[in-house]
């Protein structure tokens, strides 16, 4: 006699089916979440050893900034036996002004950890003109503006007479953003001249003053 209950041979197997392969894909997502969390552990761990690492790089830069007492100098950059040059192996150390948005910045450094430079004066023999030069070194390719007292010029250097009266304030710029403020120039024709000295007849000092900017 056969079962009232007589279920579908084919409905039976399409369950086992489904329910195998929603196994299946339960295990490819639990496979797949691990690798994403095991993936973004990886990533978080090299970010923070990167990290640590620039951390130490800049920490162990800044010692080359720290100033030795009673005016020592480091050892490595002293000059070896009779030595008058330096020695090519230390060229990368003439950029240790630290650079801006880092611990060890202050104002007054400006951008010298790509810019520095002078300038130079030239009288002629009266004294009554003066060409003034800006040299610079940069760490790197620059395209420089030199600014005047306001007026900016590509040419490094200007020329000045009697006829300027002020203090001159001399500005490097890069087409990039670098500046730098060199210290005010003052010419030799807008100084005092010294007092001089009175004596009397017999060799004794009567009377000195002296004025001086």
């Amino acid at each position: 006699m056969d079962s009232p209950i007589d279920p579908n041979t084919q409905d039976l197997e399409d369950i086992e089916k489904y329910l195998e392969k929603d196994k299946s894909n339960k295990k490819f997502y639990i496979i797949l979440t691990a690798l994403i969390i095991a993936l973004v552990i990886i990533i978080t761990g090299v970010i923070i050893i990167v990290t640590r690492n620039n951390q130490k790089e800049e920490d162990s830069t800044e010692l080359k900034w720290e100033a030795l007492p009673n005016n020592e100098m480091y050892q490595n950059y002293e000059c070896q036996a009779n030595e008058n040059t330096i020695n090519a192996k230390f060229v990368g150390n003439l950029w240790n002004t630290p650079p801006k948005n880092t611990s060890r910045w202050k104002e007054g450094f400006q951008d010298m950890n790509v810019l520095v430079g002078y300038p130079q004066l030239k009288y002629d023999e009266k004294q009554i003109q003066c060409t003034v030069t800006i040299f610079t070194k940069n760490a790197i390719d620059l395209d420089l503006t030199y600014e005047f007292n306001g007026e900016e010029q590509k040419e490094n250097s200007k020329v000045f007479t009697t006829a300027f009266k002020d203090i001159l304030k001399v500005k490097v710029k890069a087409k990039i953003g670098e500046i730098l403020k060199l210290e005010n120039i003052n010419f030799m024709w807008n100084l005092e001249p010294l007092d001089t000295p009175n004596y009397d007849t017999k060799g004794k000092r009567k009377n000195v003053h002296m004025s001086l900017l």
